[in-house]
């Protein structure tokens, strides 16, 4: 069987793992409402962190945009950042 030169692999992206770690949890005898808590519990920490990373995003937009200069130096300072660091830094 020939595979298709154009098929790009598919990015990981964890699912299996919660799969594989909700199936492990019902072999081993969790009950069934604890089986079910498992990706409502991953959910809820992710609207967690998506809720905070927004907030912080919002601010940190809002900071940038309140003076026209501060809107070349947001973007320019993580680009920066990586390249000045180390150069400065003496091992």
């Amino acid at each position: 069987m020939r595979i298709s030169q154009d098929r790009q692999p598919r990015a990981y992206d964890g699912r299996w793992d919660r799969r594989a770690a909700t199936a492990y949890a019902a072999i081993q005898g969790l009950p069934y409402f604890a089986v079910l808590a498992l990706p409502f519990l991953f959910s809820g920490g992710m609207m967690l962190f998506d809720t905070l990373d927004g907030a912080f995003m919002n601010f940190a937009y809002g900071w940038a945009f309140a003076r026209p200069v501060r809107k070349v130096y947001w973007p320019a300072e993580p680009s920066l950042n990586p390249v000045i660091v180390p150069s400065t830094a003496r091992s």
